[in-house]
C-alpha cells in the first residue's frame, strides 16, 4: 500500500506543475487588478484637483463707456479712478468707471457676461475634459504596459516547462 501512494505518473506530475502554473497566473491576474485599482486611486487624488478647478489665468477688462467695450488690462495704459470691480466666475474682473456714474450697470454686466464670461466657461470646460483625458492616460497606459510585461514574462517562463507526453 505504501508503493502504491507513493508512484505517480509523469503525467500526473506534469498536471500538478501545470495546475501549479496556473495559480501562478490567475494570482499574478489578481494582484495587477489590486495593483492597478490602487494605481488609479492614486492617480485620481493627484489629478483631482486639476479636474475640479482647472487653472485659468486671470483676466481683467475694463469697460470703455465711449465706445461700449472691453478692452483687457493689457491694452490699457492707466487705470480708471475711481472705479467699480466686479469679479465674476472663471476668474475674469471687470473695472467700470463710477465718475462719472455708469447709468445702467446691470446691462453692462449682461453684455460682459455674454461676451467674455460664456467663452471662459467654454474654455473652462474643454480644460476640465483634458485633464480627465490626461487621468485617463496616465492611468490606463502604465497598467497595461505592467500587465503587458507580467504576461510576457509568465509565456517565457511557461517555455521552460517540461512538455507533457501525449497518451
Amino acid at each position: 500500500m505504501i508503493l502504491h501512494q507513493n508512484l505517480t505518473s509523469p503525467v500526473q506530475q506534469s498536471n500538478s506543475s501545470i495546475r501549479g502554473l496556473m495559480n501562478i497566473r490567475r494570482g499574478l491576474f489578481r494582484l495587477w487588478m489590486v495593483a492597478t485599482l490602487l494605481w488609479a486611486v492614486a492617480m485620481g487624488f493627484l489629478w483631482w484637483d486639476g479636474i475640479e478647478r482647472p487653472y485659468m489665468a486671470p483676466q481683467t477688462y475694463i469697460y470703455r463707456a465711449e465706445n461700449d467695450t472691453f478692452p483687457d488690462l493689457y491694452h490699457v495704459c492707466e487705470l480708471p479712478h475711481p472705479r467699480l470691480e466686479m469679479q465674476f466666475d472663471y476668474s475674469v474682473t471687470l473695472m467700470v468707471l463710477v465718475n462719472p456714474p455708469v447709468p445702467d450697470i446691470d446691462h453692462i454686466k449682461s453684455y460682459f457676461t455674454e461676451q467674455h464670461v460664456d467663452t471662459r466657461a467654454v474654455e473652462f470646460r474643454q480644460k476640465r475634459l483634458m485633464n480627465i483625458g490626461g487621468w485617463a492616460l496616465f492611468t490606463v497606459v502604465p497598467a497595461i504596459c505592467v500587465f503587458m510585461i507580467g504576461a510576457l514574462l509568465v509565456w517565457a517562463f511557461a517555455g521552460f516547462l517540461r512538455a507533457t507526453p501525449r497518451a
